[in-house]
């Protein structure tokens, strides 16, 4: 319909759409080349603390302040040896992902493994945007609309912490990304490879399992069980069951752990941070999770993913794009405990598709959805979680307004496109058998 004449532009001056993005990848080299990378300390020092034969300190972590390491001796003497000199983060990932990177922290600096991963940040959000654009969103594969697109990522509060701090989050929204076109063009056994490393490292995207079963996608939800499976085997003979318990003791103590900071962007900070002082949100002290939360987070965050698969199972995409997917992993980054304000990056490919969308329909409702929620993460609505500066007229935990919002604006999207395409008289019999329709 409208794809031939987009796609085909779009071709004819590809060198304009490289040297956007080339743009954005050189200016972000040149911005923060002297970026502390203080996240990403917990990925170097537990590499080399693992690489060094000291598996049994990888998981120290300080009983009181979540984002501390505590007197670990082996951590500092690692980060001395390193050459880092910021200030280290306690290690939650998988033990795989630091026997991953063995190869390159044990002959690297922290300076020079801290560049490299610059640059890999910074060409994985450049191809998360291309990446949306190219199959969801062809009305935004032109230079303009994605230099537009770029900058307001620039300069949006996740974007920049992220970038401040080197997070690697937005490889595992590459991964989960591409695992989802892959679904989509049926190549299930390698969308479901890609998830299942992407879930292996931030578990998140795990939710994903429940979205492709209920929009039968069976084989791309097998293909992730099985290679999530494996992997697991693989962790578990490279580093041993008793490094692996510790782990998961790991997980179950974050899940367990409540905080109020102003820089965690999630359903139980917002509802539990009101009955704290108000001087907490700058402090990342560690409090238990009551338990009637935990499990009221779980089970939205299981709602979206039934939710986000009968939005696609029932409503006739176009252009061709998972609405209910992003929808499932919008929930489950706002509803699980700790919500960094960096995982708000996620926001990014929904926003995309939603102004698509909104030129789609030619619904005014939808495009001021996506003015509100991009002034969410932009200063000065949003606070300054860098610097620990609550602006005037910032919003405590305003990324996590944003994503709710999202949620609504992707629910109505649905909505809207299912009014305009009415769905085929298969999925309307279904649609009567489930007393939805």
């Amino acid at each position: 319909m409208q794809g031939r004449p987009i796609l085909s532009s779009s071709r004819t001056r590809p060198w304009l759409i490289l040297l956007v993005l080339g743009l954005f990848v050189a200016a972000g080299l040149l911005h923060f080349r002297s970026a502390t990378g203080d996240d990403l300390s917990s990925s170097y020092i537990g590499c080399r603390l693992l690489a060094s034969g000291q598996p049994d300190h990888l998981y120290s972590y300080d009983p009181s302040h979540f984002s501390e390491i505590g007197p670990d001796p082996a951590w500092h003497a690692a980060a001395r040896q390193g050459q880092f000199t910021g200030f280290l983060h306690p290690y939650v990932q998988t033990p795989l992902w630091a026997l991953l990177l063995a190869p390159l922290c044990t002959h690297t600096s922290f300076p020079a493994f801290n560049h490299l991963f610059a640059v890999l940040t910074l060409l994985s959000f450049a191809a998360a945007v291309w990446l949306v654009a190219r199959f969801w969103t062809p009305h935004l594969l032109h230079p303009l609309p994605l230099a537009a697109v770029l900058l307001l990522l620039w300069f949006s509060v996740p974007f920049q912490y992220a970038m401040t701090l080197m997070q690697t989050h937005i490889f595992f929204v590459l991964l989960t990304l591409a695992s989802l076109l892959l679904a989509e063009r049926r190549r299930p056994l390698l969308a479901g490879l890609l998830l299942a490393i992407a879930a292996a490292i931030k578990l998140t995207p795990g939710v994903l399992v429940l979205y492709w079963l209920l929009s039968r996608r069976w084989k791309a939800a097998a293909s992730m069980a099985v290679c999530s499976v494996l992997l697991f085997a693989i962790t578990r003979a490279a580093v041993g069951p008793h490094l692996v318990a510790t782990y998961l003791d790991d997980l179950h103590r974050v899940a367990g752990t409540l905080l109020v900071a102003q820089n965690n962007q999630s359903l139980a900070a917002w509802v539990m941070g009101r009955s704290f002082p108000a001087d907490e949100i700058f402090d990342t002290q560690a409090y238990p999770l009551p338990n009637a939360l935990r499990l009221l987070s779980t089970l939205l965050v299981l709602a979206c993913a039934l939710a986000g698969g009968l939005l696609d199972r029932f409503t006739p995409p176009s252009p061709v794009a998972p609405t209910g997917a992003l929808f499932a992993l919008v929930g489950a980054t706002i509803f699980t405990p700790i919500a960094w304000t960096h995982y708000s990056i996620l926001l990014l490919a929904p926003l995309m598709l939603l102004a698509d969308r909104a030129r789609h329909l030619r619904s005014l409702v939808l495009a001021a959805c996506v003015l509100v929620i991009v002034a969410l993460t932009l200063p000065p609505l949003a606070s300054d979680v860098i610097h620990g500066d609550l602006g005037r007229f910032a919003l405590v935990r305003s990324e996590f307004y944003a994503g709710l919002l999202c949620l609504g604006a992707l629910a109505l999207s649905a909505y809207l496109q299912r009014k305009r395409r009415p769905i085929n008289d298969g999925a309307a019999a279904n649609l009567r058998s489930i007393g939805l329709k």
